[in-house]
């Protein structure tokens, strides 16, 4: 699926109601670094493919300054409701992921998140997106990423662990992929910005 594609698929699923992707509760990988055993001091995240701003409102409520990024104008407007409603500031933007500078978007930051945006790229915007989140990540910062491996179905462009690994291992130290929960074989990464 070309990008504008992809786009369109999003804006409409938005716009329907159609998000079987979009929860309500933080993932337990995103709890254990913002408030469980791995917790990390607040600073600057950066949410990247947000929706509509719930791991960003998360985050923000637990005293990160936060900047949420997805191209789906109205998954961003949802997310910026939801933010208002609530009394946070959230820096929340309608960016494409692999071209944050154009966005304005800068760090440093010191934890990067994706719950899936990274696996629904293609492979050209994959190292893009990859260079991105390397420029904006300060020295020693934490990226949570989410991806599905390959099981053989329909939907987002699985990507192998390797490839993965192989994608960020100029910019990032792996610290652990785990398999996460949910159907398929998805893995969370977690890596370290090189110093």
């Amino acid at each position: 699926m070309g990008w504008f594609a992809r786009r369109l698929f999003f804006e409409v699923a938005y716009r329907v109601g159609l998000t079987p992707w979009d929860h309500a509760d933080p993932p337990p990988e995103l709890v254990e670094v913002i408030e469980g055993d791995r917790k990390l001091s607040p600073g600057r995240a950066l949410d990247l493919g947000c929706g509509t701003g719930n791991s960003s409102i998360y985050m923000a409520e637990h005293g990160w300054a936060v900047t949420g990024v997805d191209f789906a104008g109205f998954a961003v407007d949802r997310a910026r409701r939801k933010a208002r409603t609530r009394g946070l500031d959230i820096d929340l933007r309608r960016a494409d992921v692999t071209q944050l500078a154009g966005a304005g978007v800068d760090g440093p930051f010191d934890l990067v998140f994706d719950l899936g945006c990274f696996h629904g790229l293609d492979a050209e915007a994959r190292e893009r997106y990859a260079l991105e989140a390397a420029r904006v990540s300060g020295d020693g910062a934490t990226y949570l990423l989410f991806a599905d491996a390959p099981f053989g179905r329909r939907g987002p462009q699985a990507v192998p662990r390797e490839a993965v690994e192989r994608q960020f291992d100029a910019a990032f130290e792996l610290i652990e992929a785990l398999p996460g929960t949910g159907p398929g074989a998805p893995y969370w990464y977690t890596m370290r910005r090189h110093r």
